[in-house]
């Protein structure tokens, strides 16, 4: 994995690293087009379920940072594409946000079956299917561990508290150094947001975060469960 030799990386300089990604991306988009084309010429395209996804973004020398684990959108921002031609209609959702433990529930509802009730995530399908604009969760809950912080993406805005070791949770979040950017005005997350005209937006952002990292496990609890 060359991108992650750094004694490979010496004599690599940014525009190097910009081709490296574009690169990659293009060599993906190839195989995905190859992909569609057999399930497309072996007739069983309509009984195929086809998910293009990835696990997390690049940040690019953007905010002066590399790789991935920080609550910036080049980091969180993902492609989710369902493609099943006859039964979910060509369409863009903008309106709904997903994420990745969404995957399987939204694969179990669409193939008829069953979702646990001890499954993360939500279906997705009533979303894709066209009957509902959005679900009554249109929040994500995001890691960083680079940052070591917790985030919380709403459509229109990013918020997100800093952790410090030290309880059963594996970290005590720090509300003190809290970071919230309006994406409507500020896009880029070039200026955080902060002051007392914003508790109001920012206090139910606070609380949802903070139920949400106490309703999810960490690496550390994982590990006493599964073998």
């Amino acid at each position: 994995m060359p991108y992650l030799d750094f004694t490979r990386m010496q004599s690599v300089d940014l525009i190097d690293l910009y081709r490296f990604y574009y690169g990659m991306v293009n060599c993906v988009d190839d195989y995905l087009n190859g992909l569609m084309q057999v399930l497309d010429d072996a007739g069983i395209a309509e009984d195929t379920i086809l998910v293009f996804t990835s696990d997390h973004g690049d940040q690019l020398g953007s905010h002066h940072l590399w790789q991935k684990a920080y609550l910036y959108e080049e980091s969180i921002r993902i492609p989710l594409m369902f493609r099943w031609p006859g039964r979910l209609p060509a369409s863009r959702v903008q309106t709904q946000l997903g994420s990745l433990v969404d995957v399987a529930p939204t694969l179990l509802s669409l193939a008829g079956m069953p979702v646990p009730s001890s499954m993360q995530g939500q279906d997705l399908s009533p979303v894709l299917g066209g009957q509902e604009e959005t679900l009554p969760c249109n929040t994500v809950f995001i890691e960083a561990h680079k940052q070591s912080a917790i985030g919380l993406r709403t459509p229109t805005a990013m918020y997100g508290l800093p952790l410090s070791e030290g309880t059963e949770y594996g970290s005590r979040p720090c509300p003190d150094e809290e970071l919230y950017f309006d994406l409507q005005h500020d896009p880029y997350q070039l200026r955080g947001e902060s002051g007392a005209e914003y508790q109001d937006v920012i206090e139910p952002l606070r609380r949802e975060l903070l139920q949400r990292h106490r309703n999810t496990p960490w690496l550390e609890q994982l590990t006493e469960i599964m073998p």
